[in-house]
């Protein structure tokens, strides 16, 4: 029961990690998205 425990930690950390690594592409992505509005933003100023 206690290599079950573990084994189920183990996979309970690795999800984790998963979900820390989706958390920095999100990140990564709206600061990409932000990158493009700004430029856009730029050019519709731009006369």
């Amino acid at each position: 029961t206690k290599v079950q425990g573990d084994a189920t930690k183990v996979q309970g950390d690795a999800t984790k990690v998963q979900g820390d690594a989706t958390k920095v592409q999100g990140d990564a992505t709206k600061v990409q998205g932000d990158a493009i509005k700004l430029q856009v933003k730029k050019l519709m100023c731009t006369p």
